[in-house]
């Protein structure tokens, strides 16, 4: 394993001052050492993973627990070990990456572990890249496949996974493995693949350009496919002017909104779709910096895009609304958020605030930064104590071993369990100082403990929250 007095040899080497050979030679002393600290991360993610097992879970279940707590989970494939719910946000956090990366690379730890021996082997030695290795685990994971299929997948791809075929071969080859491997299996997997139909937009959005899928049974792919050319073979006498490609996606919208050239406006349901202008009502701004508008996608566009999509276009209605006085939004007293304090959170925070959250739009909840108290101060709910979270974050930071603040709005500071802090704003996270553990948490006591408490005198009644 790699040392740290190796490790400052391979990254502090000046590379300038290295001849040809030398400075190949020095290429490949980091990729090797790259190798090794990959290989070490994973076995540390297994190590996390042994950590935190169903039992560090269980031995604060001796009482009812509260709704939205810690749970234990499953990790890795069916047979493998269980942990704690939240274990995985800790790692996270500390590699910088999102809670369902780190969780991804506690399974495949795991997996590799207990399913792949032989793979598993040769990634310890060097030999298997960890990321084929991972590829492996995640495609027998995805097909629930039980731990005497895996071991046949591991027979069947360890030998040829140290990187003698290229990406696409491997994955050919692995994917033919978990196949294979069970006849039965695969015929099911066929029968659900081909009710699995399904027509919607993709997410993402680039230069204000969308996509939509359509999936279906291969013979009326075919179908679509041909009916889409024809008619786009049609179109080429009244758009010579445009591609092949440009004239098969007007033949499917055509399709899709029983439209039909020259005949008016395509039906259809009206839809929404929020742009924010940068125009400078005084002229100050150059044309660069007036001349953009963002989508609720976070994606710039020109203004002169907007033009020529919906100025020209007689089914659009364009509605000119003032900017939200995000600042200026009153807090509330209610735990209810108003709607256009929804809007003004969707507005400040592009993703969850969580570190290195990734999650957004409307499935994200917002959370009180300061948990709403019933008898609370006035002003509770109001932008700087407002913030997006996922439902496994809001429960991480409700019931785990974290804590946030929210100094000014906008900027929230997390501390985990370890001590470390992050910062999270609009622009992302920063990992901060590492700060001394908090002090262990303590539960509020009970109705009957505090009346034991009066009973016999007790001034002071903390009990620990790990306690039985």
């Amino acid at each position: 394993m790699i040392s740290g007095e190796r490790l400052a040899g391979v990254f502090g080497l000046d590379a300038g001052d290295l001849g040809g050979v030398e400075f190949l030679d020095h290429v490949a002393d980091v990729g090797r050492a790259l190798r090794e600290l990959e290989v070490r991360i994973v076995q540390l993610a297994y190590e996390w993973v042994v950590r935190n097992d169903a039992q560090t879970v269980g031995r604060r279940e001796a009482r009812r627990r509260p709704e939205g707590v810690e749970r234990v989970v499953p990790v890795g494939s069916a047979g493998a070990e269980e942990i704690a719910e939240f274990s995985p946000a800790t790692l996270g956090m500390r590699l910088g990456m999102t809670t369902y990366a780190a969780r991804e690379l506690m399974a495949d730890a795991t997996d590799l572990h207990h399913f792949f021996p032989q793979l598993w082997a040769r990634v310890q030695e060097f030999e298997v890249k960890v990321s084929y290795a991972q590829h492996v685990a995640k495609c027998c994971r995805a097909a629930n496949l039980d731990r005497e299929q895996m071991a046949s997948v591991d027979e069947a791809v360890a030998e040829s996974a140290d990187g003698r075929l290229n990406w696409t071969r491997f994955d050919e080859l692995v994917r033919a493995a978990t196949t294979t491997c069970d006849y039965e299996r695969a015929r099911e997997e066929e029968r659900k693949r081909r009710e699995a139909t399904f027509a919607r937009k993709l997410r993402g959005v680039q230069s204000g350009m969308a996509s939509f899928m359509y999936r279906d049974t291969l013979d009326n792919i075919t179908r679509v496919d041909a009916s889409v050319k024809a008619d786009a073979e049609k179109l080429a006498e009244t758009m010579p002017e445009k591609s092949f490609d440009e004239r098969c996606a007007i033949a499917a919208r055509m399709r899709l909104l029983g439209e039909t050239p020259g005949e008016g406006t395509p039906s259809g349901p009206d839809v929404v779709i929020h742009l924010h202008s940068y125009a400078d009502p005084t002229g100050q701004d150059s044309a660069e910096e007036a001349g953009f508008s963002r989508i609720d996608t976070a994606e710039m566009v020109t203004n002169a895009w907007v033009s020529e999509v919906f100025g020209d276009d007689p089914a659009a209605k364009i509605e000119i609304r003032p900017v939200l006085d995000v600042e200026g939004l009153a807090p509330v007293d209610s735990y209810e958020i108003p709607r256009r304090h929804r809007r003004a959170v969707e507005v400040l925070f592009p993703a969850s605030v969580f570190p290195w959250g990734g999650r957004r739009g409307p499935t994200s909840q917002i959370d009180h930064t300061i948990a709403w108290k019933t008898d609370g101060p006035t002003g509770q709910t109001g932008i700087g104590n407002l913030g997006p979270l996922s439902t496994r974050e809001h429960r991480l930071k409700t019931h785990g071993d974290v804590d946030v603040k929210q100094p000014f709005p906008g900027i929230f500071l997390w501390r985990d369990a370890g001590g470390a802090v992050y910062l999270v704003d609009a622009s992302g996270t920063r990992a901060l100082r590492h700060q001394e553990p908090p002090p262990p948490r303590r539960r509020r006591p009970s109705a009957a403990e505090l009346r034991l408490a009066t009973h016999f005198g007790l001034h002071t009644f903390d009990v620990d929250y790990d306690a039985a």
